[in-house]
């Protein structure tokens, strides 16, 4: 049974996160992990009030998570639910739990206010950029429905990469078993756009797909017309180069895009 992983803080938006994770994991089939990152205090003065306090903090975190999974398991007695605690650095405990042939996704709230705030601004762009697995952020207004419709949005000049991640795109895919629609965005000459669109087809020739172009210059307006235009259940984006993510993420009138967004955004790693 594959497995995806939705870490928690225990915030509202965390348990929304939750939610979705819970309805996709029961609609895919999967395992659903519970996990929570946590780092240990740092002793002040007495050693031993020191560890009571980790004791403590540990036990209260367990509570948590078993009360978490009842919950799920009575909402959906066929889900297969499990959890854990850990209490290293986030990144780097995300990087020891993916395993491609297990593991297949992971799932984060997009807004928090435990983990140090990890779900939100610079933090989350770091856990994208860094964690070198497919990352789903779950907008906390997004209500659960069956991804059908799967958008893969790039922008570039060039030809295709050769870091683009073909193989953990395709296995992806599978994993949702959707449609996928090919966007790409700021196009600056029809024959840059058939080039591309040659190149993806041929790429993704046993995926159904289609091919389509956004001609707006503003790079979020134009993914968010096409989503809802056509009605997308998820966007997908290869977080190749630092700026176009902050593009999406790093401005205040962007950040709002992802922020108020009502589908679920999907960052897959480039290969290296």
């Amino acid at each position: 049974m594959k497995t995806f992983i939705v870490f928690t803080d225990f915030s509202q938006n965390a348990k929304h996160a939750t939610e979705y994770a819970a309805q996709l994991a029961l609609k895919r089939q999967a395992h659903l992990r519970l996990v929570h990152v946590y780092e240990p205090p740092v002793p002040v003065s007495e050693a031993e009030i020191a560890t009571m306090y980790y004791q403590n903090m540990e036990s209260r975190i367990l509570k948590e998570l078993e009360e978490e999974q009842k919950k799920l398991v009575s909402k959906y007695p066929s889900l297969s639910v499990s959890y854990d605690i850990y209490d290293q650095p986030l990144i780097e405990q995300i990087k020891q739990l993916y395993r491609p042939d297990e593991v297949k996704l992971i799932l984060i709230g997009l807004t928090g206010s435990g983990m140090n705030n990890f779900l939100f601004g610079s933090n989350t762009l770091n856990i994208v950029l860094n964690s070198g697995c497919p990352i789903l952020t779950i907008p906390p207004y997004t209500s659960f429905r069956p991804i059908k419709k799967f958008l893969f949005a790039f922008h570039t000049n060039n030809a295709v990469p050769s870091s683009l991640p073909i193989k953990k795109l395709k296995k992806i895919l599978t994993v949702f078993n959707a449609q996928l629609y090919i966007l790409q965005v700021d196009v600056p000459s029809k024959k840059d756009m058939e080039r591309n669109k040659s190149a993806y087809e041929q790429i993704f020739r046993d995926v159904p797909h289609s091919f389509h172009v956004a001609h707006q210059k503003n790079i979020p307006a134009g993914i968010v017309d096409f989503v809802k235009t056509n009605q997308v259940d998820l966007l997908s984006i290869i977080p190749r180069r630092r700026d176009f993510w902050e593009t999406l993420l790093g401005k205040n009138h962007t950040k709002s895009l992802l922020f108020h967004s009502d589908i679920p955004i999907l960052s897959i790693p480039e290969k290296e």
